[in-house]
């Protein structure tokens, strides 16, 4: 126990020791520092020459002057200036803290803290689109190595930039100014951090911090974390030609943060916050939108099989109305048993006032925009599904599905217009289908029929196909409630990118409990002006028992003249057949007929004269019509 207690009371004694000794050294150390680092303004000539040889270029030092901190050395220079020519860079002041201990074990020059004040930069962009860094000095003759770099920038420990300048300079554009830059840069052997700072010209503040882990030998295997602040600032003011392209704005207020990770040689994850206050702006020509508050989330993350990209959610104000929705983006790379494919789903998308914003906004050809414009689509998509296969060739390129909820367009070019379309579509480049269930409907086949027609309710199931040749509208099932009745049917409209062939529709048209004032609504406006007088005069009111209508034929204008003159025989054909009570008939001399307990008429059309011949007691005929009529 003694031995034990002596042992401590030595170890005691001689830690105390030591500790002393430090300690006199320590102040030893200070005080011959303090007294002779102000002797180094006379090695002037050494610093610059030593120096020159460090980095390898001119070099000159108005003045320099030594000072004491803690237990570190201070070196303060002025008005440096390193490199000559156009691209010399000068300095108001350099602040320099040896970094002793390391320099003694690595018998060379360390720098704890490097601290530069007052630099000045340009960046200036050539006709190509490259960019040039002005103001610092280079060697022309030596290529760009990052893993030199990286080794270089062991000699300083941190880095400062205070109170600088750095001038952006697009070409043929205004130049834009950033001032009081200020930025820290912390090396190591493994991890850097910087953190810098500027201001724009209105007055707001950038800030930007990166944290990168990279190793000299191994620097495409780094990684880096970045993190970037943005004011709430009018960026159509800065925002160069070249960068915006073809979009021009007026009025770009913005602002958000990025938040951003890096490895394995491309973007791991990311996520965005931007608010917009006020964007007005267009692509090319079109007429300017303005869009307010807009509010954008962006999630971005890797993995095995792609990238995933989530943006929950994007809202803004477009006049009077709050438009909002979640979309969701995947990429699924290509494998030995499937090709890349880019999935997007969409929760809710109002095509009412979205439709303007693409029209302004959306770079898409010219002939394009011209058929959103006219299309002009309203109602609101709903469960969204969109497959794109870059590397497919066939119609599976491009897939998609979605719920329709009061959908309507515009008729364009031959496609037919409707209003408060509900119901799901699924398809693909080449087929698709439509399954209806519609309320206060309207479909416009147009220039098949003159006028929309319009009901209470619809149900049907649509099938297209586009191909080489043409466009194909098929409809094996036809429901609707209308005005005019209880109506079924089907149809089938064939449209020819050709010109030179005619197009073609079947057209059958079933009727109950009808009202015999709407017959006009279904009379093609192909038919002769002769014949659809007769048709919208002949039946004035009435109850309609049943009731079958039926076009077989071409779709072009003029089509019955045409046939008749070429000698073509079938193929253009109207038969209606209508039984009704209470009805009242009228047409030209024929006495109208009127209180008919029950009527049965009928009526056939064809391009060619019927045979045998009727007696004109028993038919009217016009240019190969037939129409016959029995009342009880």
């Amino acid at each position: 126990m003694e031995r034990l207690i002596r042992f401590f009371a030595a170890l005691t004694r001689w830690s105390l020791g030591l500790c002393a000794l430090l300690l006199v050294l320590t102040a030893l150390y200070v005080s011959l520092g303090r007294e002779f680092i102000p002797l180094v303004a006379e090695y002037r000539g050494d610093v610059e020459a030593k120096a020159r040889d460090t980095l390898d270029m001119p070099l000159s030092i108005g003045s320099i002057e030594g000072g004491w901190s803690g237990l570190a050395p201070i070196l303060l220079a002025r008005d440096v200036m390193v490199g000559e020519g156009a691209n010399a860079l000068r300095l108001d002041h350099v602040r320099v803290v040896p970094d002793v201990w390391a320099s003694l074990l690595a018998r060379e020059v360390r720098i704890a803290h490097l601290e530069l004040n007052g630099l000045k930069v340009s960046l200036k962009e050539d006709q190509d689109g490259h960019w040039a860094l002005e103001g610092l000095p280079v060697q022309q003759d030596q290529s760009f190595d990052p893993e030199q770099l990286l080794n270089r920038m062991q000699m300083i420990t941190q880095l400062s930039v205070l109170d600088s300048q750095v001038t952006l300079q697009p070409f043929n554009d205004t130049p834009l100014t950033l001032t009081y830059v200020g930025l820290n840069l912390k090396t190591g052997a493994s991890r850097q951090r910087l953190d810098a700072r500027l201001t724009l010209p209105d007055g707001q503040p950038v800030t930007l911090s990166l944290r990168t882990r990279l190793r000299a030998s191994q620097w495409r295997e780094g990684e880096a974390e970045a993190y970037l602040s943005l004011p709430q600032s009018d960026w159509s003011r800065w925002l160069p030609t070249r960068l915006t392209q073809q979009w021009r704005f007026s009025e770009l207020k913005a602002g958000g943060e990025l938040w951003l990770s890096w490895g394995k040689g491309t973007v791991q994850s990311a996520a965005v916050r931007l608010n917009a206050p006020q964007m007005k702006g267009a692509y090319a020509e079109r007429n300017p939108v303005k869009i307010q508050n807009l509010a954008l989330n962006v999630w971005f993350q890797r993995n095995d099989e792609g990238f995933n990209v989530l943006l929950d959610s994007l809202a803004m104000n477009l006049g009077e109305t709050r438009w909002e929705s979640h979309l969701q983006l995947q990429q699924f790379a290509a494998t030995d048993k499937a090709q890349e494919r880019w999935h997007v789903q969409a929760d809710r998308l109002d095509l009412t006032p979205i439709t303007p914003v693409l029209d302004a906004l959306v770079p898409v050809p010219e002939k394009v925009a011209v058929v959103i414009d006219n299309l002009k689509v309203t109602g609101t998509l709903r469960n969204v599904l969109l497959d794109y296969r870059p590397q497919a060739t066939d119609d599976q390129r491009v897939s998609f599905a979605a719920n329709l909820d009061r959908v309507g367009f515009n008729a364009y070019h031959g496609a037919p217009a409707a209003r408060n379309v509900s119901g799901s579509i699924s398809g693909d480049l080449g087929q698709g289908e439509l399954r209806m269930d519609s309320k206060d409907f309207s479909l416009h086949l147009d220039p098949i029929f003159a006028k929309p027609w319009q009901y209470i309710q619809a149900n049907a199931r649509l099938t297209w196909k586009l191909d080489k040749e043409g466009f194909t509208l098929i409809a094996p099932y036809l429901k609707v409630l209308g005005e005019e009745g209880k109506i079924a049917g089907d149809f089938l409209i064939r449209l020819h990118f050709d010109h030179t062939q005619e197009d073609y529709m079947d057209l059958r048209v079933g009727l109950v409990d009808g009202d015999g004032r709407y017959t006009a609504k279904y009379l093609p406006a192909v038919l002769g002006p002769a014949l659809d007088e007769w048709l919208r005069t002949a039946i004035l009111k009435g109850a309609v028992d049943e009731g079958f209508f039926q076009y077989q034929g071409s779709l072009n204008h003029g089509a019955l003249d045409a046939a008749r003159r070429s000698n073509r025989v079938g193929r253009t054909s109207a038969r209606s057949a209508v039984k009704c009570s209470s009805k009242t008939v009228a047409y030209g001399s024929w006495p109208a007929r009127g209180s008919c307990s029950t009527l049965r008429f009928a009526i056939f059309t064809s391009i060619f004269p019927m045979y045998p011949p009727v007696k004109p007691a028993a038919c009217f005929s016009m240019a190969s019509s037939r129409v016959a009529w029995a009342t009880d």
